[in-house]
């Protein structure tokens, strides 16, 4: 053994005690239940390790293969205290299994080839003997073989004892200091809390947990409130990021702070003062803050008492229908009345003066150039203390007032109390009757006007049939005086219908009833129509008539009749107000998702001051040059109310008188929700070539023989089987031998209505499936809904179109 000591290198020849006893202990010591076997065997690292460690000044040990305590010094042998020196070659969980939980890990990370560190380690020393509690910073120093494997650690024990004595007597100070800090506190008739950087509250005395809600208070010594900060108490009327509390946090001094409302557990309200102040450290960062609160509750309800009772004494003069202010009258040296000060005002004065937020402003402040008679009057009734009772108007006010002016008070106190009421009311009623006196003169003038016009609208179609029928008579010979006839009365009966169809469409569109009959539509197809029923118009008057059509299908869901008449009406319009001769554009484009539909004209154009008059009722403004061709001013009119029905726009442009005019009419595009497009217009086509599949047994019920016979003989044309009767009992004979497929029934006939006669034939068998078509001159939305009840399939209104007969055939053939 001493020949190893010898051979350590560096080692000197003096041997000191420490190594002296070293060899003792190696020498003496059993190794041979260690994997390690006798020190002469150890390989040179441990040696030179247990060398070193003899000189480190803290307690050292050096473990190898596999954590066997090989060796330790002088100062670690005193730390381990009745197991030394037997605790030699025992792995280290032996000799310390107490501690060995705390350092475990740290010693397998030093056999893993990392360095670790565990501070202020509590060690009960020495063991067995009077026990202590000392404190030390232990540290795990991987130690490596010549070859750089791991083979052990050193394990060195620093002291730390007086360092976390002295921390903890600094921590029992603190928590004294505390301790007095608190019952200073809870002594304090305020309650204060003190928070920590995110006003989490870290301290509070007894009067603030009268303020935190139960639920945060874990328990009653707890100085630190869990889970609670001073923004879960903002409450009404502040907002949390208002709250006192949360602008400390951000440096702001809250003094004399304001006022919120608490809600204890048991929901009563409190009514609160808080001031806040930032706590700031040294580097003059915000640490936290301080919030005092002062109950304020019976202050405030103190006050509200006070309030309710002012409010019950106000009441009355705050009621009062009338309005109601006290003046007070400034004069000037000479004793003359020179300013108004508004010293009470009752909420009426507001509303009957026309004067805001008076109280406490002076009358040439609220109303500069006041007329000087209000001055004179109130300055007389304060000097002398005579009460006035006037009517007066205000053209500064633009107003009329009743007033009753009385002095109140000390006459040095030059104060008046006035008592009055808005008459402009009154004035505009009696006005208004004087003007609606005069409207009804005048609409009474435009109704003769409007009859008159009427008269003349429908004797000029009906003079003009008469003629005809009478050259009908006197020239039956004549086949070309006939066409020409014919086609004259043709023109004049389509002009008598569209003028009663007009008439009953805004009578109709008025009162809310028409009907619009939505349907898929090709718009080409709804203006070629319309083009057709104006064209005796246009070429009557030799018009140039231009149609530009979308080049492919422009589905619409629209009415196609109403559609249609619009442009009719348009196309009738522009006829009418241009000169023989003229030229009419009439174009269908798709813009911006919608179809517009454009009529212009050459004719005599609108000034810019009557384009939008002329969509009024009765409106024909103008100099029309001689060009207008009569009627009743309703014509465009209806054209808006029936392009509004349907979401669209009308407009109208012209450059002035005898620059022509253009109206465009906008429509929304539209098509079934669960068909494209091309399936849309193929359905189109289809209906366009729909045709009658077979003939129909039809009967005409209609008392008005003509009606009944221009029927027939439509529906004559087209190969069906007709039978007729003028009345209902008749038709019920008739078809006890003649089964109609379809029957067209007069509803307004003498004796049975058609109503009466629909259902009577509704109730025999054999005409269960007939189809039964109303034929009325009536045809509002309660009309159709009593033809529906009556059992009718369909309704139509006189005259009835042959374009309406024809598609009820292709829809029941």
């Amino acid at each position: 053994m001493r020949q190893w000591a010898m051979n350590i290198p560096g080692h000197h020849s003096d041997d000191s005690d420490k190594r002296q006893r070293m060899r003792t202990l190696l020498t003496a010591h059993d190794w041979s239940a260690t994997p390690m076997g006798e020190p002469d065997a150890w390989p040179v690292e441990l040696r030179v390790a247990l060398d070193l460690m003899l000189d480190a000044p803290y307690p050292t040990l050096v473990c190898w293969t596999g954590q066997y305590l090989m060796l330790y010094n002088d100062a670690y042998a005193q730390l381990l205290g009745a197991a030394h020196p037997a605790a030699l070659g025992k792995p280290l969980s032996e000799v310390m299994p107490t501690l060995w939980p705390d350092v475990a890990p740290l010693a397998d990370a030093a056999m893993a080839g990392r360095s670790g560190q565990v501070e202020d380690l509590c060690v009960v020393l020495p063991p067995g003997d009077d026990e202590c509690q000392r404190w030390f910073t232990a540290s795990y120093i991987p130690l490596r073989s010549l070859a750089g494997e791991v083979k052990g650690f050193v394990h060195t024990a620093v002291e730390t004892t007086g360092r976390v004595l002295e921390a903890q007597r600094a921590e029992a100070a603190r928590r004294a200091s505390d301790a007095r800090l608190s019952a200073v506190f809870d002594s304090l008739p305020v309650g204060v809390a003190v928070t920590d950087t995110i006003g989490a509250v870290v301290l509070a005395n007894d009067e603030m947990r009268r303020y935190v809600p139960t639920r945060f208070m874990p328990s009653r010594d707890a100085q630190r409130l869990a889970r609670w900060t001073v923004l879960d108490g903002a409450g009404k009327p502040v907002a949390a990021g208002d709250f006192p509390g949360a602008r400390a946090l951000r440096g702001e001094r809250v003094v004399p702070g304001m006022e919120a409302l608490y809600r204890a557990d048991d929901g009563r309200e409190i009514w609160t003062h808080i001031s806040s102040v930032p706590i700031v450290d040294a580097d003059g960062k915000i640490d936290g803050q301080v919030s005092v609160v002062t109950d304020i509750d019976r202050v405030k309800r103190t006050e509200a008492a006070l309030r309710e009772s002012e409010e019950k004494y106000r009441k009355l003069f705050e009621e009062v229908d009338e309005a109601f202010c006290i003046l007070e009258v400034t004069f000037d040296a000479g004793g003359a009345p020179i300013d108004l000060v508004f010293l009470e005002v009752n909420p009426m004065f507001a509303i009957q003066s026309g004067i805001p937020d008076a109280r406490g402003r002076s009358v040439h402040e609220l109303a500069p150039g006041l007329e000087s008679v209000w001055l004179e009057r109130y300055g007389a009734v304060a000097r002398t203390g005579e009460s006035i009772l006037f009517e007066e108007y205000s053209p500064k006010l633009e107003r009329w007032f009743e007033v009753n002016a009385s002095r109140i008070g000390a006459p040095e106190a030059r104060q008046v109390a006035l008592v009055f009421r808005d008459t402009s009311e009154r004035k505009r009623i009696e006005e208004d009757m004087r003007r609606l006196a005069r409207e009804a003169s005048e609409a009474s003038r435009r109704k003769s006007e409007f009859l008159a016009v009427l008269a003349h609208e429908l004797r000029n179609p009906m003079a003009t049939i008469r003629t005809g029928l009478e050259i009908m008579r006197l020239r039956a010979d004549s086949p070309d005086t006939m066409a020409r006839v014919r086609e004259m009365l043709e023109r004049q009966t389509h002009q008598l219908s569209h003028l009663v169809d007009d008439l009953l469409d805004v009578a109709r569109v008025s009162s809310g009833k028409i009907e619009i009959r939505k349907q898929l539509v090709d718009l080409n197809r709804v203006v070629t129509s319309a083009v057709e029923t104006s064209t005796a118009v246009i070429q009557g008057a030799r018009h140039r008539l231009e149609v530009i059509l979308w080049p492919e299908a422009l589905l619409l869901d629209v009415d196609p009749t109403r559609i249609a008449q619009v442009v009719s009406n348009l196309l009738t319009n522009a006829a009418k107000y241009t000169a023989p001769g003229g030229d009419i554009r009439l174009e269908v484009r798709k813009d911006a998702g919608e179809a517009v539909i454009g009529v212009s004209d050459s004719g005599v154009g609108i000034l810019p001051e009557h384009q939008e008059a002329i969509f009024e009722m009765f409106s024909q403004v103008g100099d029309h040059g001689g060009l207008a061709q009569g009627g009743l001013g309703i014509g465009l009119s209806l054209v808006r109310q029936l392009v509004a029905l349907h979401g669209g726009a009308i407009a109208v442009h012209s450059a002035g008188a005898g620059q022509g005019s253009t109206f465009t009419v906008r429509l929304p595009l539209g098509a079934r929700p669960d068909a494209g497009p091309d399936e849309a217009v193929q359905e189109l086509r289809q209906e366009q070539r729909a045709v009658p599949r077979r003939s129909f047994r039809i009967l005409v019920v209609d008392d008005n023989t003509d009606a009944a016979e221009s029927l027939s003989l439509l529906l004559q044309m087209n190969a069906h089987e007709i039978r007729t009767a003028t009345n209902g009992r008749d038709a019920l004979a008739l078809v006890s031998e003649f089964t109609p497929d379809i029957a067209f029934l007069d509803i307004g006939m003498p004796g049975m209505t058609g109503y009466e006669l629909a259902t009577r034939l509704r109730a025999m068998p054999a005409l269960a499936h007939t189809t039964l078509v109303a034929v009325t001159g009536w045809g509002s939305e309660e009309d159709q809904a009593r033809a529906r009840e009556a059992g009718f399939d369909h309704h139509f209104t006189k005259p009835i179109a042959a374009e309406s007969v024809s598609r009820l055939m292709r829809q029941l053939g």
